[in-house]
């Protein structure tokens, strides 16, 4: 019998998925696939995993992303789901919300986190929900004691 051929991107029971023409073996006990990806392609939505783990999660900003639309949910129905980051909210709080709508559905809408945390702006060339610009914080003690009592974690650097 001929040996398998090796491939740098399957090895154990991890699998790398690099593209869209890949497909999963069926023994892969850990799939590593980018968000973009996973968004694109609809085969891969057909498992459900227990364990989510999504780096770089500040990448879940926006709730209008196809991204966020494809990933927030398949971490919902994780059994254990863990968010890394380093930088968890790049420009404002209401960039953290669709990360903690993915750890605690029904925690709070969108728009009423981002009334609570974000100063807001009218913006004159949009009308309705839209023409309020949410910009920095507010709030921001009172968010920092919730996210550290219920979903943070922070490793300072030494």
């Amino acid at each position: 019998k001929k040996p398998p051929r090796y491939n740098p991107y399957h090895v154990g029971n991890i699998f790398v998925v690099k593209d869209g023409k890949a497909t999963v073996p069926e023994h892969a006990q850990m799939i590593i696939i980018s968000y973009d990806l996973y968004a694109a392609q609809q085969k891969f939505r057909q498992t459900k995993y227990k364990v989510m783990i999504a780096d770089e999660s500040h990448n879940l900003k926006n709730h209008q992303a196809k991204r966020t639309q494809a990933i927030v949910p398949l971490l919902q129905e994780a059994t254990v789901s863990l968010l890394l980051s380093g930088t968890p909210a790049l420009n404002k709080p209401s960039e953290l919300h669709a990360q903690l709508d993915a750890l605690m559905p029904r925690f709070s809408p969108a728009w009423d986190f981002s009334v609570r945390y974000c100063e807001q702006k009218l913006n004159p060339f949009r009308k309705g929900k839209g023409a309020v610009d949410f910009t920095h914080g507010k709030h921001t003690e009172e968010l920092n004691l919730f996210l550290t009592r219920t979903v943070l974690v922070r490793r300072l650097k030494r």
